[in-house]
């Protein structure tokens, strides 16, 4: 079955998407989130398994907006030294394939999907926390 919008300018709408995207574009193959398994104590494992890593999604490309100053960043002090915590929001056209719990790794930084906020027939938008000493988008 197909469903047609009823959005008014829907072309017109992705091709605003695709302009901004296209403006200030990074490509990204998102690792999509590791199931969890069941231990025998009865617990879970959220890790990947080494020998079987998740394989990537295709490469998409979207664009990354930082939703903050680094004067607001997060910094948080761990055993090997200080990492910052940052968010932004990854926008990509209406038929991207992102999930919640996608993540991508640049440099010693992991960006990870929290939340979509946006799905619609133009755009999907998510909300991305990054932590890592070299952020690098922004």
């Amino acid at each position: 079955m197909t469903i047609t919008s009823r959005q008014l300018g829907l072309a017109e709408l992705r091709d605003q998407t695709q302009w901004l995207i296209d403006d200030d574009p990074t490509t990204i193959a998102l690792i999509p989130k590791v199931a969890p398994t069941r231990k025998p104590s009865g617990g879970y494992d959220f890790m990947p398994d080494k020998l079987n890593p998740p394989k990537p999604k295709r490469p998409q490309t979207f664009k990354i907006i930082p939703t903050g100053g680094g004067w607001s960043n997060t910094v948080v002090e761990g055993e090997s030294g200080f990492a910052t915590r940052s968010d932004y929001v990854l926008l990509g056209l209406y038929n991207a394939d992102m999930a919640v719990g996608d993540h991508w790794v640049d440099g010693d930084v992991t960006y990870t999907i929290n939340d979509i906020i946006a799905k619609n027939d133009y755009e999907i938008k998510a909300n991305v926390n990054a932590f890592g000493t070299e952020l690098n988008y922004g």
